[in-house]
């Protein structure tokens, strides 16, 4: 492995364990205050895995348009997946150049999801700036997000207070890291 592909699974890494630690730190603040006199003294089990449950029941609908590795349309709306970010599709007329993971992450989800019906589970916060809708997507019962995430193609961008999968998608970040390393995505390409 080279060693800049081993300093940027370090610092993934690094990053996954910081955000991990501070969630469990927040969760704890949150939890009991032992120096206020009017708090009773039982503890409260909390059941984060019923939290990040997919409900029983989901609206569906066909995906008719893949627009990059994060964005997706269906009956004319814009989804933007919840809780992952990919690098973008830069237009040809932009100057720009695109990276070939960000064109790996919009084939994979295209080979996934075009023409299939999928699971929609829109987020607590509805909408974004551009007025797409936030949701999560599940195809045959597996989170879509999570396995961009593992799959190496999206990093994890938690924005609250859309953060249901939160533990889901850290634990797909993870693996991805690990793929992201040791994979050139321009070879993976069709």
């Amino acid at each position: 492995m080279k060693s800049a592909q081993k300093y940027r699974l370090l610092i993934g890494l690094s990053f996954v364990l910081a955000v991990v630690l501070m969630g469990g730190g927040f969760w704890y603040w949150q939890g009991a205050d032992n120096n206020n006199p009017h708090q009773d003294n039982q503890t409260e089990t909390i059941n984060i895995t019923s939290q990040n449950e997919k409900p029983d029941s989901l609206p569906s609908l066909v995906i008719t348009r893949v627009i990059d590795g994060d964005t997706i349309e269906a009956d004319q709306e814009r989804i933007r997946l919840i809780g992952i970010n990919a690098e973008e599709i830069n237009q040809p007329d932009s100057g720009k150049t695109t990276s070939c993971r960000a064109l790996a992450a919009k084939e994979y989800l295209t080979s996934l999801l075009l023409d299939k019906t999928v699971e929609i589970e829109i987020g607590q916060e509805p909408k974004d700036q551009y007025n797409r809708t936030l949701a999560y997507i599940f195809l045959d019962q597996e989170l879509v997000n999570a396995l961009l995430v593992e799959e190496g193609l999206a990093d994890i961008w938690l924005i609250a207070p859309n953060t249901k999968y939160h533990q889901q998608l850290i634990e797909a970040q993870v693996i991805g890291l690990e793929k992201q390393a040791n994979i050139d995505f321009c070879q993976t390409l069709n």
